[in-house]
């Protein structure tokens, strides 16, 4: 399951490698603020509704994993500048930059050491 908006640039960024899936798994996707009940179950440290959100769940319905908002290094780049106080508009293109010069490599790294995680 995959929480998302239309509108968030993360997300559009994201979205394309979780949807490359194997054609064995049941992608759900829910929007966020149309689902806000089972978004506050998977708040960003306890307290941010930040998509996009992947939760997977065995055929059983437990949870496997979550993931998300973003890559982890670009997590601390947004979490950074919103320390040092730089407006959301300031360090965007930044933030885009940084996903086209990536190529979603830190997303596939990502992905592999979960799935690896998951094997042992």
């Amino acid at each position: 399951m995959i929480l998302t908006e239309s509108w968030c640039g993360d997300s559009a960024q994201i979205s394309p490698y979780i949807a490359e899936q194997n054609q064995r798994i049941d992608l759900r996707i829910l929007l966020r603020d149309e689902n806000l009940d089972i978004m506050d179950q998977y708040l960003t440290d306890g307290k941010s509704r930040s998509i996009p959100k992947l939760i997977a769940f065995d055929c059983q319905g437990n949870e496997l994993f979550q993931w998300g908002p973003r890559p982890a290094e670009a997590q601390a780049f947004v979490i950074k500048a919103k320390q040092d106080g730089i407006p959301k508009e300031h360090y965007l293109g930044k933030l885009h930059k940084w996903y086209a010069s990536n190529k979603g490599k830190a997303i596939e790294d990502e992905f592999k050491k979960i799935l690896v995680s998951l094997t042992r």
